[in-house]
């Protein structure tokens, strides 16, 4: 398509739309060459058709075959056939652009100059020549013959060119290609890294929302957890209760998650030093091994029950102590009716005086 530009000034298929034109490079042959310009040899016009040819088994096989066909052209293995004098000086020019000039009327050789002599020389029936031989047909032969070489050139120049530009356009290719298969390879190592911390982000959740679970289920079992706490204790002596002598022990708690369940509140006896206050007597005050106790059962009736004011009276009586005063202590412990226990209370202490 170049090279017909080069000779015609004009491109194979012209139109006035895009569609026009590729119409045209389906449908209709390329204008002639030479009736565009009368100048071009008709050898070198069937190449240019030939190359231009619609069906590929009709090309050239390459351009190294086109080549060898220029190359041949040059050598005259070619018959040249129809060049007319103006087009013979046109391709004669050192930079040959018939595009820029008119289409003129062939020029007639000059009478006086040796050219009618060769022309005679030169047989009618030559094939190379049409008929009628003529002087100017003589001289244009010879002119395109000496404007081959200069053409050739161009020729090759031109192929060169259009291998120099396929090769750039391979290599442009080969870095489009290049590069986005590193931007498809960076999308992947983003899609894997998004992947990634969608997982790891998962996990974290799931973790977390596994502690929280853990959290509420603890504080579900805290909450079901039986519990008592003892706020305080405190005494009231020489009370007269059922007109026995003796103290009163107020204890004031809270039991948690021990609804309905049988517990007992009870207070043991220490000398100030720390030994338990024993007793050999028969008497409801001791435990299985002596020790003085005052103890008394309740029932709390709430799951969460608190007992402002709950009191044990121990008669004087049950103090198995000499005349004189005697350090004492005791503590309240609360324990179910089993003997678990559930709380216990900071040592009371207190001073006991029996008359002589």
């Amino acid at each position: 398509i170049v090279l017909y530009e080069m000779l015609s000034g004009r491109v194979p298929f012209e139109g006035d739309t895009d569609f026009t034109i590729k119409a045209a490079q389906v449908n209709e042959p390329p204008t002639s060459l030479r009736s565009l310009n009368g100048a071009i040899p008709a050898e070198l016009e069937r190449m240019v058709m030939r190359a231009l040819a619609k069906d590929p088994d009709d090309r050239y096989a390459g351009c190294g075959e086109f080549a060898k066909a220029l190359e041949a052209f040059q050598r005259g293995e070619t018959l040249v056939q129809g060049a007319t004098a103006a087009g013979t000086a046109r391709l004669n020019e050192p930079n040959p652009r018939p595009y820029e000039q008119p289409i003129t009327e062939p020029q007639i050789a000059d009478p006086s100059s040796s050219w009618p002599r060769e022309a005679a020389s030169i047989s009618a029936s030559d094939p190379q020549i049409d008929s009628p031989v003529a002087p100017e047909q003589v001289a244009q032969k010879a002119r395109t013959a000496s404007s081959k070489p200069y053409l050739l050139a161009g020729i090759i120049i031109l192929i060169i060119t259009m291998i120099g530009i396929a090769l750039i356009g391979s290599f442009r290719a080969a870095a489009k290609r290049e590069r986005e298969a590193r931007q498809a390879a960076e999308l992947r190592q983003m899609e894997m890294d998004r992947q990634m911390r969608e997982a790891e982000q998962k996990a974290a959740d799931e973790r977390k929302a596994r502690e929280a679970e853990d959290l509420r289920r603890q504080q579900e079992q805290e909450a079901l957890k039986p519990i008592g706490e003892i706020d305080r204790v405190w005494v009231d002596h020489n009370e007269d209760v059922d007109g026995l002598k003796g103290m009163k022990i107020h204890v004031k708690f809270t039991m948690k998650n021990y609804k309905d369940i049988y517990c007992t509140a009870r207070a043991l006896f220490y000398f100030s030093s720390g030994n338990p206050l024993k007793t050999s007597a028969i008497t409801d005050y001791k435990t299985a091994d002596g020790q003085i106790v005052v103890e008394k059962r309740f029932v709390p009736q709430y799951k969460e029950s608190s007992f402002e004011d709950f009191e044990m009276f121990l008669p004087y009586k049950e103090l198995p102590l000499g005349s004189g005063k005697t350090n004492l202590k005791f503590n309240v412990q609360l324990q179910t009716r089993s003997g678990d226990p559930i709380a216990e209370s900071e040592d009371k202490k207190f001073t006991f005086t029996k008359p002589g």
